[in-house]
């Protein structure tokens, strides 16, 4: 029986292109009418470290990202183990995995299941014959996907075109050949899709936001007009985002040495009368913490957008925590007054960050959100 609800999982190493995967799949489904929540996974390390990402793709509208995973695709056991966790496999889950990786099947934790459908599949050998490089791997798997569980197939070719259409065509064109060969592969092993084809019906696109997109156009929104930050994960997509839309609007972006000349350079485009934003985590918030002082006694609205990690400082060392709540709400040399927004959700992103310039500007005192 065909299902309107899949949750997929992709494992591999940084530049295996797992994100992006996720983020093609989440684009194609979106842009069909499907429901689509991605959530991502990165080790620690900033390129060739292990990677996942999750999407669950639906019919109906979904409110969170699932509990278990029902197709599985691993392109190295030993990346899996940093998320064996995190990605919980349901009964009778479709496992596709690298066909040359020999890691025996009761070596591999994938949660308390009885059974699961091991789907060898040669990505490396097929992303070679194909596209001429084993790069290509993450679209063949693509193509594998979209035949084999319904995804929206001519959607997802477009969202390659659209990935690549920046490159050379040559480039273009190995990855076309890549989703292609994935497609055909599929066609042989499709017995193992039984049951998991998604059923749904075409309808208007849907909006597809993060967390930090939709803080950022809601600043926009609000009316700022100048950002200064400093990148670091996770809110780096915030200055990403903004350094192209706000030029657009007639606004400044500067990206500068570190959080301490960010919050500064903030402080100063609001006492100029300019709305003024900077966005940070942790880390970076606790060296603006002497300069939230200073926007706090000379009564100066700014506002700090503080995407938290998972635990203390630099993430998970030793257990989870919303460590930078208290860091926010205490973090000052004695009387320091500021308002702190919790958003709950990728909508409440837009609307706190906007209520947050509101905030600001009526009580004259910075708001972290």
């Amino acid at each position: 029986m065909p299902t309107r609800d899949l949750t997929f999982a992709m494992v591999g190493s940084g530049g295996d292109g797992i994100i992006t995967m996720g983020d093609m799949v989440a684009q194609a489904g979106a842009s069909e009418g499907l429901h689509v929540m991605k959530v991502e996974a990165y080790g620690p390390q900033i390129r060739g470290g292990e990677s996942s990402c999750t999407v669950r793709v639906s019919a109906d509208p979904i409110f969170a990202q699932g509990d278990e995973i029902e197709i599985l695709v691993v392109f190295n056991w030993a990346d899996f183990a940093r998320f064996k966790g995190e990605i919980i496999c349901a009964e009778n889950a479709v496992v596709l995995y690298e066909a040359t990786d020999e890691t025996p099947h009761e070596e591999i934790d994938l949660g308390p299941v009885e059974d699961v459908r091991w789907v060898p599949v040669p990505f490396i050998e097929l992303a070679k014959e194909s596209a001429g490089t084993t790069l290509a791997k993450n679209i063949v798997t693509l193509g594998l996907l979209a035949e084999l569980f319904h995804l929206p197939k001519d959607a997802l070719e477009r969202a390659v075109r659209h990935r690549f259409s920046a490159k050379k065509a040559e480039v273009l064109e190995a990855n076309l050949k890549g989703f292609t060969a994935g497609v055909k592969h599929a066609e042989t092993i499709e017995e193992v899709a039984t049951g998991m084809r998604l059923r749904y019906t075409i309808g208007e696109p849907m909006l597809l936001m993060s967390g930090n997109e939709a803080s950022a156009v809601g600043s926009l929104h609000a009316g700022c007009r100048f950002f200064a930050g400093y990148p670091i994960t996770p809110s780096s997509e915030i200055l990403h985002l903004l350094s192209e839309w706000m030029p657009k609007v007639g606004g400044y972006l500067v990206q500068t040495e570190d959080e301490l000349s960010a919050i500064g350079a903030v402080i100063g485009g609001s006492f100029a009368g300019v709305k003024s934003m900077t966005a940070t985590s942790g880390p970076g918030l606790a060296l603006m913490t002497e300069m939230l002082g200073l926007a706090s006694m000379a009564e100066i609205p700014v506002v700090i957008i503080d995407v938290q990690r998972g635990g203390p400082s630099t993430g998970l060392p030793t257990k989870s925590e919303q460590s930078d709540l208290w860091q926010a709400l205490w973090g000052s040399h004695g009387d320091a007054p500021r308002v702190v927004l919790a958003p709950s959700d990728v909508e409440d992103c837009f609307h706190a960050t906007v209520a947050a310039f509101n905030i600001a500007e009526e009580a004259q005192m910075p708001v972290i959100v």
